[in-house]
């Protein structure tokens, strides 16, 4: 009878124990996320919130969680690896400004004839709402990152049970994406005032697609 119970009993408590290991890897990946969300918003905030400077931040950030040695052949391999997994597996999106701040406040540059929000004098600054954006420039020189990220679960058996479950709730398409391919979706943001003039690029989101992004982001 007690040979019996171990054999139920073992193959659960398993599992169990597999499963606290696998949620102490996504949780020190969340915590790792949110850091590098952060910096990678400081990043942009001082470089025109341009795409290079925010995946350089998030990804200088996150190589800390795959590369334990010093020397700096490791360290470029894995700043290499890590670049070419957030390209792979990872969605970017700028919630603030949105692209109605910039029809609001942008003017052209005449360096590169893209739309750009002005940062200077902003104490001073006008500060009536746009027509389009519902804010002030005061706020559309506000940042605000959304990091959308794959972690490749990494615990055998638990991890499949975690996938297969996350499919039943999560209708989000991107978020299936990931799923698809055996990732765990992990979400990010973060919020930094601008230190340089906004420019306008593909990651800027327009207010329609803010209100989805939080839609989703709170299922």
């Amino acid at each position: 009878m007690a040979i019996i119970e171990s054999l139920i009993v073992l193959p659960l408590l398993l599992l169990l124990l597999l499963g606290i290991v696998q949620y102490s890897f996504i949780y020190t990946t969340k915590s790792t996320l949110d850091y590098a969300t952060f910096m990678s918003a400081r990043a942009g905030a001082v470089d025109h919130a341009s795409k290079d400077s925010i995946i350089g931040g998030l990804v200088q950030s996150m190589v800390s969680l795959t590369a334990p040695a010093q020397d700096d052949s490791s360290l470029i391999s894995s700043f290499n690896n890590v670049r070419m997994d957030f390209e792979n597996y990872s969605r970017v999106k700028i919630l603030n400004p949105t692209q109605e701040a910039f029809i609001d406040f942008g003017v052209k540059s005449i360096h590169h004839g893209r739309l750009e929000i002005p940062n200077e004098m902003l104490h001073v600054a006008d500060s009536q709402v746009g027509y389009n954006s519902q804010v002030n420039i005061q706020d559309a020189n506000l940042l605000k990152i959304q990091v959308l990220y794959g972690y490749p679960l990494k615990v055998p058996f638990v991890s499949h049970f975690i996938i297969q479950a996350a499919k039943w709730y999560i209708q989000d398409p991107e978020k299936l994406y990931f799923l698809q391919r055996n990732r765990l979706p992990i979400l990010s943001t973060a919020t930094v005032r601008m230190q340089s003039r906004t420019i306008n690029n593909s990651w800027v989101s327009t207010m329609a697609e803010v209100d989805n992004a939080v839609k989703n982001a709170a299922k």
